[in-house]
């Protein structure tokens, strides 16, 4: 059983290296958060494979088809669900609207109550997401902004910086040229010609689609790709929400109230033990 169990594994990993999952030397050997976003946006895809490769072990040596096919289902929909979530949860502060928080809300509901039908315990990462992520999502309108993203984008910067300043007589006045230049960076005024220099690089033309309605398209191939993605990702995300099932009673509950239950239950299950050997 251990050696399928561990045939089993690598045969998951071959699966995952399909889609350019991997696990690189640089992050200890484990997977990172950029082959995480890959597993979660491919998850249509990767998880019909892996059914299909637990499937085709043999049945003295694996669960039922009964228990493979609804799990692998369950969690390909949970993936989807929590990718809509995180998508949401990484727009900058600033630029999320009432409906977009309207709209994150029930797929948030939907995401914890397929994640505890998978038996997974609530650690503190779904609890934010549960009770927290909608009430600062309005309070800070956006909370991208506000993660360990800028501090990645500030080694990169900082890197292309030094390449810049290395000929400076000094590290004070390399010092002086980075903040000039950080401070020209962060203009407004800067800023907002930088978007618009980037909208208008973007050509549309008009183009019917498949329902009758006339919609603008990027020419750009690279942009037409893009936004064809975006429009397939929230498709599946929202067929996902719509074909989830689960259980009444779990879908009422909240974090908070299943946690003070489970607590409950370990107390009287303590007491009761006491009890037995008293």
């Amino acid at each position: 059983m251990n050696h399928t169990f561990r045939e089993t594994i690598g045969k998951i990993e071959g699966i995952l290296q399909k889609y350019y999952i991997t696990k690189p030397y640089y992050h200890g050997g484990k997977y990172n958060g950029k082959g995480m976003c890959t597993f979660m946006t491919e998850s249509q895809e990767i998880m019909v494979d892996i059914q299909g490769m637990l499937l085709a072990i043999p049945q003295e040596d694996r669960c039922s088809n009964d228990e493979v096919t609804p799990y692998t289902t369950r969690f390909r929909n949970c993936l989807l669900v929590f990718d809509y979530v995180f998508s949401k949860a990484r727009l900058p502060s600033g630029s999320v609207s009432p409906e977009d928080v309207e709209n994150l809300c029930p797929f948030i509901v939907t995401a914890l109550k397929l994640y505890r039908e998978l038996g997974l315990s609530i650690s503190p990462k779904p609890h934010a997401i549960e009770d927290h992520l909608c009430e600062q999502s309005i309070r800070l309108k956006g909370i991208g902004d506000l993660g360990e993203d800028f501090i990645e984008q500030s080694h990169q910067d900082g890197i292309r910086k030094e390449s810049k300043s290395k000929n400076c007589a000094t590290r004070a006045a390399a010092a002086k040229q980075h903040c000039h230049w950080e401070h020209k960076e962060n203009l407004p005024t800067v800023l907002d010609k930088k978007n618009n220099i980037q909208t208008q690089s973007i050509r549309t033309k008009r183009v019917r689609h498949n329902d009758g309605n006339v919609v603008s398209r990027p020419i750009s191939k690279a942009q037409q790709k893009k936004q064809c993605t975006a429009e397939e990702k929230l498709r599946v995300r929202t067929n996902a929400l719509t074909e989830m099932n689960a259980t009444n009673d779990q879908y009422l509950k909240s974090g908070r109230q299943l946690n003070v239950e489970e607590t409950r239950k370990k107390k009287l299950r303590m007491l009761s033990e006491c009890y037995r050997d008293g």
